[in-house]
């Protein structure tokens, strides 16, 4: 079985995670630096047609609608004057599966979080150095130390891991 460190929990690591829930080839671990997921908070997100047939695939056309909005239509205003540029018909590249969709960052978190076993999941991970040299062998701040044979950087823009690796 080859094991698999994803470093960032947020939407794309978790989204991995749950395509990997299937594999039997595989197992992982998610490394989040916070510790613990806030499901009340969070801002709007917008998700295209495209993005919505992935997560359909993981169960998420059965979320409740109550939970998730589909706008007809976005404007686009100049913000020097507030005049109106133009308008895009977001109902064009609508299918009958799938729809452009907007919800809150943590309705989407918390949707991808539910089917990941609370095991594959370690808070306040503080990495400390990714060695490549020989498979991959990631050190964190207690001293620790896990080896894989895959890893998957989906964290955040502002993070520091990727300079750990390169």
């Amino acid at each position: 079985m080859k094991k698999i460190a994803i470093i960032g929990g947020g939407i794309s690591g978790l989204y991995f995670a749950n395509l990997l829930n299937n594999e039997k080839d595989f197992e992982y671990k998610i490394f989040e630096k916070k510790d613990n997921y806030n499901f009340l908070e969070g801002y709007g997100i917008q998700l295209s047609v495209n993005s919505i047939k992935l997560l359909n695939s993981i169960g998420f056309k059965n979320l409740p609608a109550s939970e998730v909005s589909f706008p007809t239509k976005v404007n686009f205003i100049q913000a020097n004057n507030s005049k109106k540029i133009c308008d895009i018909d977001l109902t064009q590249f609508n299918d009958s599966l799938n729809r452009y969709t907007t919800l809150k960052r943590s309705t989407l978190l918390k949707f991808l979080f539910q089917n990941i076993p609370q095991e594959k999941i370690k808070f306040n991970s503080n990495i400390t150095k990714v060695d490549n040299s020989n498979g991959i062998r990631i050190s964190f701040g207690d001293n620790k130390n896990e080896e894989f044979d895959y890893l998957i950087i989906s964290d955040g823009i502002f993070s520091k891991t990727r300079s750990l690796i390169f």
